[in-house]
């Protein structure tokens, strides 16, 4: 993932795009306005620096647990999440 102001960018493998752009227009981070998917890239719009900087630290978090959970082993939700 990688943040440019209220911009996140975020690279998947061929083909799986719109399925996780499509769950992330349906999760509940609150940082997210909407995404536009193509075929292995995804851009979210967020409302601002800082949510792009959380977004893209909790979406790290998720697909590389290693990099950050709570102690419970869970990846660590963005501030302003459920």
């Amino acid at each position: 993932a990688t943040v440019s102001h209220n911009l996140v960018i975020v690279r998947t493998p061929p083909g799986a795009a719109g399925f996780l752009a499509s769950a992330l227009d349906h999760s509940e981070l609150s940082d997210v306005l909407g995404t536009i998917a193509g075929d292995d890239t995804i851009m979210l719009t967020t409302t601002g620096t800082a949510a792009s900087k959380r977004t893209a630290a909790y979406l790290l978090s998720v697909a590389d647990p290693a990099r950050q959970s709570d102690h419970a082993g869970r990846p660590a939700y963005p501030e302003g999440a459920p």
